[in-house]
C-alpha cells in the first residue's frame, strides 16, 4: 500500500478516483494503519482494488470482522491474490478462514501466525484448495497439532508437497499418535523446503529426528534446509545434533536456543560438547548462531567456539580458507561461564564477517586487559578493561541487568570496547 495515496484520497473525490486505481495497488499492505483504519475506509480500498490485489496483508487488524474482509473482496475468484498475511486477526471464524482460502487458490504465501481459528478443518481447505502454496505459517494456533499437521502433508500430493520451501509450526503440541510422523515425512516429500521452524515444540523427540535421518541416508542424499529453529525443544538431547550433523550443509540459520537440559550431564562428562562441536563442523555456510540460554550446564566451551572458526587446508599459494564458520555475522552464546576470555578474543579475530556478538559473561572476567594494544591486528577490535560507558571506533558492547553483553563489530576497526547501554 502506497501511504501517500491514502492522504491523497482526502483532497478530491476525483484525487480518490485516481488513488484508488486498482493497478495502483498489487500490494495492499494495511499493517501501518492497523490501529486507526475504519471498517468503511478498509471496505472501499480493498471492494476497489480485489482484481488487482497479488499480496495482502491485515496483520495486526485484530477489530476486523471476518464478514467485513469477505464483503470486501467479494465473490469472486481472485486468480492474482498470492499472499496472505493475517497475523493478528481475531475476529475471523473458522468459516470465514475457510471461505477466504478458496476464493485463492492462486497462493502462494499463507501466513496464520497466531488466528486461534485455524483448525483441522482449515489445514484440509488448505490442502485442496492451495495447490501453489510454497509458505505456510501455522505457529502459535493453538487449536491444531503436529499430529495434524502430519495428516495434512499426507494430504498433499507430491507435487504440492514438492513446492513447500517454508514451513513455520512453532508452538505447535504433538498430540496424536501420526505426529511423530511429521519429521520423517517432511524429509521424504519435501525436496526444496529451506525454512523449518519448530520452536517451542515441546514434544519433538530424539526418535523423530532419527527417522528423519533415515529418509535421507536411504536416499543417499542430504536435506536443503537453510534456516532450522529447534529453540525451547526441551526434550531433545544431543541425540539429535548426531542426527543433523553431515544432513544440512546449506545451513545459514540455526536457533538452538532455551535447552539448557541437553547439557545436564556436561560437567559429568567431557565429550557432552562433541556432537555440536561436530554439527558446527559440517555447516560451512552458516552466518547465524543463536545459543542464548543453552549453555546453562556447560555445553558451550571453548572448544565449540573453536569449531567455528575457519581453518586453512593445503599448503602453500595452493591453501584455501575452509568455509566453515567463516560467512559467521551474528553469533549469540548466552551464558558463556565455560567460556574462557582468551577464547572469545580468538573467535573474534578468526570471524571476519561477524558484526555482532551477544554473551552473557557472569562469572568470567572478560574485561580485564586480555591483550596490550600491540598484539591487537589492525583489522580487529580490542578488548581492554573500560567502564566508563563510551563508544570508540565501530565496536559497540552493551550491557542489561543480567550483564548480558552485545558486541557490534560492523566496523571491524581498532577499538576499545568499553561497558555501557545501546
Amino acid at each position: 500500500m502506497n501511504t501517500s495515496c491514502s492522504a491523497q484520497c482526502k483532497v478530491s473525490k476525483s484525487w480518490r478516483s485516481l488513488c484508488l486505481d486498482g493497478q495502483l495497488w498489487s500490494t495492499v499492505d494495511l499493517t501501518p494503519f492497523a490501529t486507526v483504519l475504519h471498517p468503511a475506509t478498509f471496505t472501499r480500498i480493498v471492494k476497489t482494488t480485489a482484481p488487482f490485489i497479488t499480496s495482502l496483508s491485515v496483520r495486526g487488524m485484530d477489530a476486523l470482522h471476518g464478514t467485513v474482509l469477505l464483503d470486501s473482496l467479494g465473490q469472486a475468484k481472485l486468480p492474482r491474490l498470492t499472499a496472505i498475511d493475517l497475523r493478528g486477526c481475531k475476529r475471523v471464524s473458522e468459516s470465514q478462514l475457510i471461505d477466504l482460502i478458496n476464493l485463492a487458490p492462486s497462493l502462494r504465501i499463507l501466513n496464520l501466525k497466531g488466528v486461534q481459528s485455524t483448525t483441522a478443518a482449515v489445514l484440509r481447505s488448505v490442502a485442496d484448495t492451495c495447490l501453489q502454496l510454497e509458505s505456510l505459517d501455522v505457529s502459535r494456533c493453538w487449536d491444531i497439532s503436529l499430529a495434524d499437521l502430519a495428516v495434512f502433508l499426507h494430504r498433499l500430493t507430491p507435487e504440492q508437497a514438492g513446492r513447500y520451501k517454508v514451513l513455520r509450526l512453532a508452538g505447535l503440541k504433538a498430540y496424536g499418535p501420526t505426529a511423530s510422523d511429521l519429521l520423517p515425512t517432511i524429509a521424504a516429500t519435501m525436496p526444496l523446503l529451506h525454512t523449518l521452524d519448530l520452536g517451542g515444540c515441546t514434544r519433538i523427540r530424539d526418535e523423530d529426528w532419527g527417522r528423519w535421518r533415515k529418509v535421507y541416508d536411504a536416499k543417499e542424499s542430504a536435506s536443503s534446509l537453510e534456516h532450522l529453529n529447534i529453540s525451547g525443544c526441551t526434550e531433545l538431547t544431543t541425540k539429535t545434533l548426531e542426527h543433523l550433523t553431515d544432513m544440512v550443509p546449506l545451513l545459514r540459520l540455526f536457533e538452538m536456543a532455551s535447552v539448557p537440559e541437553m547439557f545436564r550431564h556436561a560437567a559429568d562428562n567431557q565429550h557432552a560438547h562433541e556432537p555440536l562441536e561436530e554439527l558446527l563442523r559440517s555447516v560451512p555456510l552458516l552466518e547465524k548462531l543463536d545459543l542464548e540460554g543453552t549453555g546453562h550446564y556447560g555445553g558451550i566451551n571453548d572448544r565449540v567456539l573453536r569449531a567455528l572458526i575457519p581453518t586453512l587446508r593445503g599448503q602453500g599459494r595452493t591453501a584455501t580458507a575452509q568455509q566453515q564458520g567463516g560467512r559467521l555475522r551474528e553469533i549469540r552464546l548466552g551464558f558463556a561461564k565455560h567460556v574462557l576470555a582468551a577464547e572469545l578474543i580468538h573467535l573474534i579475530r578468526g570471524l571476519e564477517h561477524l558484526k555482532v556478538l551477544e554473551v552473557d559473561v557472569s562469572g568470567i572476567c572478560v574485561f580485564t586487559s586480555i591483550l596490550p594494544m600491540s598484539h591487537c591486528p589492525p583489522v580487529h577490535p580490542l578488548l581492554t578493561a573500560e567502564h566508563d560507558g563510551q563508544r570508540r571506533g565501530h565496536a559497540r558492547v552493551s550491557s542489561s541487568p543480567t550483564r548480558t553483553f552485545r558486541l557490534d563489530l560492523a566496523g571491524r576497526l581498532p577499538c576499545r570496547i568499553s561497558r555501557g547501554l545501546l
